[in-house]
């Protein structure tokens, strides 16, 4: 009897301990509580971008896809931006040499019902850039 209560409690808090080492899923739907990720087409002085992951999950999306329903609260993001030959100076090898990984990790502090427009800046002509907040709006979903 005491082997099986042993058992049972030890099941239990491996249990418990497996919820709350998953991560919560960052994407929700226009029901919950949101605010929106943008990657649609930013002003010409920037580049696209592309969302890669958020909070540790991967955007499994079409490469037409370009808002995102996140829940509010601060998030880790992942960010690609599509720089052409004509932006940098020199060939690809060279410019991912001297720039890194063309991938950024930046924070972002979401608040419901907002907007996020987000994008790449240029930096310089080897093809360095950061990611960038272009604008920020009330969402209209």
């Amino acid at each position: 009897m005491k082997v099986k209560v042993t058992v049972f409690a030890l099941c239990a808090v491996l249990l418990a301990a497996t919820g709350f080492a998953q991560e919560k899923n960052p994407f929700v739907s226009a029901s919950d509580p949101h605010g929106i990720l943008d990657f649609s087409r930013p002003p010409n002085e920037l580049v696209p971008a592309r969302l890669i992951v958020v909070d540790g999950t991967n955007v499994n999306a079409s490469v037409t896809r370009t808002s995102f329903w996140v829940s509010p609260g601060v998030h880790e993001i992942v960010v690609s931006a599509a720089i052409s030959m004509q932006d940098s100076v020199g060939t690809i090898t060279n410019r991912s040499k001297e720039s890194g990984d063309s991938s950024k990790v930046v924070t972002i502090e979401v608040k419901e019902g907002m907007r996020y427009k987000i994008a790449g800046r240029l930096l310089d002509r080897k093809g360095n850039w950061e990611p960038v907040v272009w604008k920020e709006e009330p969402a209209k979903d």
